[in-house]
């Protein structure tokens, strides 16, 4: 039997085309632009050295300018892959996390009353723009003339009027729609006085509202009166409508996203017209000020950093607080939200009216970013003076950035929070000192210990690790200013030895409550932790031969402290990406379980960054999922995420370039030795934390 029509337009808006086509090719890196939803690759329908072959992630299609192959994602696994119709729906469907459903004798009834609901729409639409231009309209269209918006700006939303009488119900009615039809619509309303229906918009400015396709679905309107219970009324719920799920605007926005036009999200349709009139054509309106999640995700297709720019009243405020609780848990690397505050009392169209697009623009580009935004929504008005107060607001930011599922974007979030908690709660007047300039690389003695540590067994069997782990805790012992200046950083940090944890904890406690004296640091530790045990630290040998860490030259040892304090955070990130990898994995839904073999080697080598592994068996893995992943990916994951990467205009970079292409420009090589895309690195940045940089 047919899969039902409304399936497919579900999974059409709930799919992602760029991560279906990506499973299968490599995207170009010079001329992709990810975060505006654009990719190019070499065409796979033809051999081609330049990429020709273009994905619109907004508009879910494909076209190559050579071959002029295109269609949606379904098209392509069935002309790329070789799969039939049901079987490309199936996977797409996999994908999504959804069921292809079987249509019966029901859904083909539902079917024909869709159509039917579809036409009604489409006539009552038509219907609506002549009233406007009528008589009875002449109020509205002299308000709509005022408020700046003319014909330019009503056509392209079909703008129109809905009159205080029983003019459409009539002309429904003539052209042969049902009674039943007509409120199964959403048009009218069964009385309660026993006396018929009656119609849902009378007296009100209305603004058609469009699903994906353009066709009209249901109906916003504006009351022309002042003493209405509700200024703003939508169609209620029907076959076609479901508030929560639809934006307004969505299908005109999605075409002129560009680079100079970023996906605004507002609260009202006159928001949304106002907005287009002045040159931001990019702009979607939730139906209602609470943004839901299902909305969310259709705003990420569009855009993965849209701008939310919400009314400046006490409204506006709530439901971006409340847009907050929405977003963190959906939060995934790469995909954000920026927030501009708006003057107070004041929406877009009020800023437009008295400063035109120069000032809309500014707005825009002073917008928050959503940690910058957390940090203020928690803060805002908020007296921290107290140390309860100080304790109370560290709390709510821990609840807050515990709400993210992603672990690697949790620990991102939670370091930047803590930083500032730090910077501008616990030293507002500053740290003394200055913070030591980050070097990139560790520094030829520790690399020299760190090879040491592996080759050979000094006294005892340690791991690199351990090492690190050992070298920054005698650090910040000795030296508590260190400590005092990446507070925010080292309360953050997971140490993999327990002990170790313990100790890193209470150095932290020390110097935030004020301490900078290194003695009383020591006496204090192995008062409550015992003397043997902080010694043991202090005094393994592995460290005690490393100069930077008696803390005699302060330059040096600041260095090897931000250079140990960089590796073990990326190890951190290590840790929470290979959990939503292995998470993934087991739940199948995870773009990364093509990865899954690589997870039995991550332990290992983070004891050994410099490990290879032997990826030549094959030249592919076949993952849980059913796909093929070329071992090159693999490896190129594994160098990332495992090592420090760098541009070096190596010979090894020089072995396998791109055609066309200059290896510097192409290619880095990271510690590991492996050859890795740039592009690649790109993508993989937001998730591992800043390792390409350097």
């Amino acid at each position: 039997m047919a899969i039902p029509r409304h399936f497919i337009e579900e999974l059409q808006s709930r799919t992602s085309i760029a991560e279906v086509i990506g499973k299968f090719l490599s995207w170009d890196s010079s001329k992709s632009r990810p975060a505006a939803g654009d990719y190019w690759a070499c065409c796979p329908f033809h051999a081609e050295k330049t990429p020709s072959f273009h994905v619109t992630e907004s508009r879910g299609t494909y076209y190559c300018f050579g071959c002029g192959e295109k269609g949606g994602a379904s098209t392509f696994l069935m002309k790329q892959r070789g799969m039939g119709f049901r079987e490309a729906i199936e996977f797409l469907a996999s994908e999504a996390g959804m069921t292809v459903p079987r249509e019966t004798e029901q859904d083909t009834k539902k079917e024909k009353l869709a159509n039917r609901l579809l036409d009604i729409h489409k006539r009552a639409a038509s219907f609506y723009i002549s009233q406007l231009q009528s008589p009875p309209g002449e109020a509205a269209l002299n308000y709509l003339e005022q408020r700046g918006f003319g014909a330019e700006a009503r056509q392209p939303f079909g703008i129109g009027y809905a009159a205080d009488n029983d003019a459409l119900l009539k002309l429904l009615k003539l052209e042969g729609f049902s009674t039943r039809e007509v409120v199964d619509s959403g048009l009218a309303k069964v009385s309660d006085r026993g006396n018929g229906i009656y119609l849902t918009f009378r007296d009100r400015i209305v603004f058609p509202i469009e699903d994906h396709r353009g066709n009209v679905i249901a109906f916003g309107g504006r009351s022309m009166r002042p003493d209405v219970p509700a200024k703003y009324l939508n169609s209620p719920q029907t076959t076609l409508f479901n508030k929560g799920s639809v934006l307004y605007n969505f299908r005109n926005a999605r075409k002129h996203i560009g680079p100079d036009s970023q996906l605004l999200v507002v609260e009202g349709y006159l928001d949304v017209v106002a907005l287009w009139q002045a040159g931001f054509q990019a702009a979607v309106a939730p139906l209602g000020t609470a943004i839901t999640a299902s909305q969310l995700k259709q705003i990420w297709r569009l855009e993965r950093s849209p701008i939310i720019a919400l009314d400046g009243d006490e409204a506006g405020e709530r439901a971006a607080r409340r847009l907050l609780n929405v977003a963190l848990p959906l939060l995934r690397p790469g995909y954000t939200l920026r927030f501009c505050t708006l003057p107070e009392n004041r929406d877009p169209d009020d800023v437009l009216r008295s400063g035109g697009h120069a000032e809309m623009q500014k707005l825009l580009e002073a917008s928050l970013s959503l940690a910058d935004f957390i940090w203020e929504s928690e803060t805002h008005g908020r007296s921290t003076r107290s140390p309860d107060a100080k304790a109370v607001l560290k709390s709510d930011l821990y609840r807050k950035v515990g709400l993210i599922e992603n672990k690697a974007v949790k620990g991102s979030y939670q370091k930047y929070l803590n930083d500032l908690y730090y910077d501008r709660i616990v030293f507002p007047e500053g740290r003394h000192g200055g913070k030591p300039r980050t070097h990139p690389q560790l520094t030829r003695q520790l690399r020299s210990e760190l090879s040491s540590v592996k080759e050979t067994a000094k006294l005892l069997r340690i791991s690199a690790s351990y090492f690190c782990e050992a070298c920054l805790l005698a650090i910040c012992i000795r030296c508590p200013d260190l400590a005092t200046r990446n507070c925010g950083s080292l309360e953050n940090l997971v140490l993999s030895n327990a002990q170790f944890q313990s100790l890193l904890d209470a150095v932290v406690e020390f110097v935030a409550a004020g301490g900078s004296n290194g003695d009383i640091l020591r006496r204090e530790l192995e008062e409550d932790y015992g003397e043997e045990i902080v010694t043991s630290v202090l005094d393994l040998e592995q460290v005690a031969i490393v100069p930077e860490v008696d803390g005699k030259s302060i330059d040096k040892t600041g260095r090897l402290f931000e250079e140990l304090l960089e590796r073990l955070q990326r190890e951190d990130y290590r840790r929470a990406l290979t959990e939503e990898i292995r998470s993934g994995s087991r739940s199948g839904t995870s773009i990364a379980s093509p990865f899954s073999r690589l997870l039995e080697d991550l332990d290992t080598e983070l004891e050994d960054p410099g490990a290879k592994h032997d990826l030549t068996r094959a030249e592919t893995t076949l993952a849980p999922n059913g796909i093929a992943v070329p071992n090159s990916h693999i490896a190129e994951l594994e160098a990332i995420v495992s090592s420090r990467s760098r541009q070096v205009p190596d010979k090894r970079a020089a072995e396998a370039p791109k055609a066309g292409s200059t290896p510097s420009d192409e290619f880095v090589v990271a510690d590991n030795g492996v050859q890795v895309r740039k592009d690649a690195i790109e993508e993989l940045k937001a998730i591992v934390g800043d390792i390409g940089a350097g």
